[in-house]
Formats: structure tokens, sequence, C-alpha cells
């Protein structure tokens, strides 16, 4: 029997797949081969693919401080219940001088009543949970009587509240209202509403136009606006407010009733035990919304206070 030819047959080794790979990759670095070309430019790619994830690893590092010294646009970054119900609409201002709505001019029941429906759901129940998250849990809270929640209050309806109580002290004769017995008050709803719009500031772009009689530039109120939908949050809002002279709901712990109910009227100012005399400097009775509805005991609220128990 024949013994195989060594010397004419070709053994080759078995090779990894990293060490073909090298093996493939020697020759085009080290010789010139048909391939040498085609391994140079593969080897290329490989540096350069390199160096562009240097750059960018680089740009990544260079960018992560100014980021994250730069502020968020987050607009919640404090905590509210409310955010569930916040949705924007896109909305035509018109602030033009002399313009009439609902909420303007002198005193009459469609002004009164317009005014007084923005306040309805002014007075809210929220969660141990919610007062919690609030970090209010240690500041003393009214925990309310009937339904179980807590009293509390959405900024947006105080900051009307007081945009309603300016709008009273400018028509303070036909409100037969005294302006020394106010003025304290006036000057927290104006710093009030001040805070608030410097918060809130409003972006929009108010631009001017020439009137072919006038001198002055005039500026053109009619803007475009971005807005948080009103109804869908008063719609939140209707689902936890409750009457404050419901006569069962706001009691003082030591006082009783906060508004009790005297010969058929609901006695809103005061406040004060043993009869003393109400230091306006403390007297919160200004605070409370004009419920005209309720003042006469009529409680016209639904009951959501199952959702507090």
């Amino acid at each position: 029997m024949e013994s195989p030819d060594r010397s004419s047959t070709a053994y080759e080794p078995l090779l990894t797949e990293s060490e073909k790979d090298l093996e493939d990759d020697l020759p085009g670095m080290f010789h010139k081969t048909p391939y040498g070309k085609k391994q140079r430019s593969r080897w290329w790619r490989h540096w350069a693919f390199s160096l562009l994830l240097l750059i960018a690893y680089s740009l990544v590092l260079l960018e992560l401080p100014r980021l994250w010294s730069r502020p968020s646009l987050d607009p919640f970054l404090t905590y509210t219940p409310a955010r569930e119900a916040i949705t924007y609409h896109k909305h035509k201002f018109d602030g033009s001088l002399g313009l009439r709505t609902k909420y303007t001019g002198e005193p009459r029941p469609e002004v009164e009543e317009a005014w007084g429906h923005l306040f309805k759901h002014y007075n809210l129940r929220f969660t141990a949970e919610e007062m919690q998250k609030l970090n209010r849990t240690q500041s003393n809270p009214i925990e309310l009587r009937n339904g179980g929640g807590f009293f509390g209050q959405l900024s947006a309806y105080h900051h009307l509240h007081c945009l309603k109580m300016l709008r009273q002290v400018l028509w303070h004769d036909l409100y037969n209202i005294s302006i020394p017995d106010l003025r304290g008050h006036a000057d927290h709803c104006i710093d009030d509403i001040r805070q608030s719009l410097m918060c809130h500031a409003d972006l929009s772009v108010v631009t001017f136009w020439w009137h072919p009689e006038m001198r002055k530039p005039m500026p053109n109120f009619h803007l475009d606006q971005t807005c948080v939908n009103w109804d869908a949050l008063d719609e939140w809002a209707s689902k936890r407010s409750f009457s404050i002279f419901d006569q069962k709901t706001l009691v003082h712990p030591q006082l009783g009733l906060s508004f009790p109910m005297v010969d058929g009227e609901i006695q809103v100012h005061g406040g004060h035990n043993h009869g003393q005399k109400p230091d306006h400097a403390h007297d919160l009775a200004p605070v409370w919304p004009e419920d005209n509805e309720h003042k006469h005991g009529d409680d016209k609220h639904e009951d959501h206070s199952e959702h507090f128990q």
C-alpha cells in the first residue's frame, strides 16, 4: 500500500475565526497581493469609525455640564394634584382697549353672575396622600368633618378672586364698600397677581401699528395664545368642591362652625371668639369667595365626599 505523498498534499491547520481574520488582514498589510488594496480599505473604515466614535463621545462629555446647568423646561417642577387635568389648546386672545365682555363694565346682574360662576369650585377637598406630597402634613392642615379630606384651593381661583376684589374697589361707590377698610387686602391682591404674572410669564408678542390720525404707536392686542383648558381644569375641581357654608363640613375644633347661620343668615365676617372685636389685620373673611349661592344655606354642590374617606 502506497503511503501518501506528504510533499504533494497540502495540510492546513484548523484556525479560529479571529485567526482567520488576522491571517486575511496580514497579507494586505505586509505583502503586495491582489487583495491588498481591498484589505487596506477595510482597515481605513475601522479607523474612521473609531475616530468618529471618539469625536461623538468627546462632544457628549463637553455638552453634559451645560445641559445639567440648564433650567428645566418642565412647568411642573412642583407637585400639584391638578396636573392630571391640565391640557392645552390654542386661543385667540383679544385685549383691545374698550372691549366689553361679560366680566367688564359697571356692576349689573349678568356681570355678577359671570364672576360668581368662576368661583363655584373654589373650595376643594384633597386626600391625605396628596397633602403628604404637597409637604403640608406638618403645618396643621384642616381636616374636613363631613366626607373627609383636607381643605385646600387652587391658586388660580385665588388669583381670580383677587382680580374680582380689585374690580370691586374700582366700583366701590356702587358696591358700597369703604376703600380704607380694604386697602390692606387690595395691596395683598396686587402683589399676589404680580407674583403670578411674573411666575407664569406670558411670552406672546404684542406688535404695534400706525394709526393714520395718531402719532403714537398703537398696540395690537390680538394674540395667538397657548392656554390651559380652563373648562377641563374647572371640571376636575368640580369633583372635589364643597360648600363652606353647609353647616357641617368646615368646623373649627374649639370655636365651632366657621360660618354659622344666625337668624337665617350665614355669618361670613368675623369668626372671633367671645365677641372680640375683629382684627382686620388677621380677619381672613375677605379671602373667601363671594359665594352668594350658598350664603343662605342653599347647598347645591354635588357630594363627592366618598372619594376622600
